[in-house]
């Protein structure tokens, strides 16, 4: 039976599902609370001025690279370790008819993930945002985070153009994240060179070197240039295609010999 048959693939979800229970029990709690308490620091802030803070406000700041990174970024990073980790194994290495189908089954469950991840945090924020009093939006009023942060006013952008940006930021964020940490478990058999890659791209992200986070961050700024905004969404996603295209290429050199667990 190949892996790719309808009882290899429900075994393998089952497997996944209960190796990674736990965490996903407390990814679920996890991602709630860290988002509550980025929305509390929020409006204690933006009370001093007496803004209000809206949904479209949250969305927008969570999706900047110091949040971004520690409320999403980490945790998933911690998940796809956890999901791959016994993916290279010989059994499981040996039902696959190449190693090209194991890298792109493995890419496909980081993107499977990264989606699922992105979803849950927008609806996290939402939830929590909404609990919390957080009206809608309210960019096309003086009185607003947004005009005291770019003297302008915006009546084009809904919550719901929003919201599509900040998931598509989100999920492209992650499967980057993911793609990368397993590029460098593939060339070196560990992931701490990955989690150092990570790192480093974070910290030039949050001094001022765009690299990858802070080119999907929805600062309010950005909205002022959307074409640009656009543009870096559409670089990162290419980058990203790129390396899981050059992956499934390596993969088939790939010497799993001297592979360990």
């Amino acid at each position: 039976m190949t892996p790719f048959s309808g009882g290899g693939r429900l075994r393998a979800f089952h497997l996944s599902f209960t190796q990674n229970r736990l965490l996903l029990i407390l990814l679920g709690v996890l991602l709630p609370v860290l988002a509550g308490l980025n929305i509390l620091s929020a409006l204690q802030f933006n009370g001093r001025y007496h803004l209000p803070w809206t949904l479209a406000d949250q969305l927008c700041q969570t999706s900047l690279p110091p949040v971004f990174l520690f409320i999403a970024a980490v945790p998933f990073v911690y998940l796809v370790c956890h999901e791959i980790k016994y993916g290279f194994s010989s059994p499981v290495i040996l039902r696959y008819p190449n190693k090209s189908a194991l890298w792109r089954h493995q890419t496909a469950q980081i993107a499977v993930s990264a989606l699922l991840v992105s979803l849950y945090l927008y609806l996290s924020v939402l939830s929590v945002g909404k609990t919390l009093g957080l009206g809608t939006i309210n960019w096309d009023s003086a009185v607003s985070a947004y005009y005291a942060r770019t003297q302008t006013f915006n009546t084009q952008d809904s919550l719901l153009t929003v919201s599509l940006l900040f998931i598509l930021s989100s999920f492209i964020g992650l499967l980057s994240s993911g793609v990368i940490l397993l590029w460098f478990r593939w060339i070196t058999g560990r992931f701490l060179p990955g989690f150092i890659c990570l790192l480093t791209i974070g910290a030039m992200d949050i001094v001022g070197i765009p690299l990858l986070y802070s080119r999907l961050g929805l600062e309010h700024r950005r909205w002022l240039r959307t074409q640009q905004l656009g543009g870096d969404l559409l670089l990162c996603l290419l980058v990203t295609v790129m390396l899981i295209a050059a992956g499934s290429i390596y993969a088939r050199r790939k010497d799993f010999l001297h592979e360990q667990q």
